[in-house]
């Protein structure tokens, strides 16, 4: 097992848009550019860290992936910052669209 090279991940995004587009994924990236403004770049690496670090044990062995997780305060932060996104409301959203369809606010599920 070896890393990508740039062209090889570059195809592999392109190979994967179609199927992002069957389950309705719209601006989906066609390339390994940046989809993150640079403010939110750091943020990317700790939601990485995170993902790394549900995975169980074998396949972290079976990847290399040991001691790629979390640092100790990236857990709290990220459940924060989830915590406050959760409450932004997406008024095209399905939660949005499911209180329009029941004739509440758009924002009844977030409150």
């Amino acid at each position: 097992m070896r890393p990508l090279s740039g062209v090889e991940q570059d195809r592999a995004y392109a190979e994967g848009l179609e199927a992002g587009r069957l389950y309705g994924a719209m601006n989906l990236p066609s390339s390994r550019a940046p989809v993150m403004p640079p403010l939110l770049r750091p943020a990317q690496r700790m939601m990485v860290r995170a993902a790394v670090e549900i995975v169980p044990g074998w396949a972290k062995t079976l990847l290399g992936l040991e001691g790629k997780g979390q640092r100790p305060f990236e857990a709290a932060l990220l459940r924060r910052a989830g915590a406050l996104s959760d409450r932004i409301v997406i008024a095209n959203g399905p939660a949005a669209q499911a209180s329009k369809r029941l004739r509440l606010p758009t924002d009844y599920v977030y409150r």
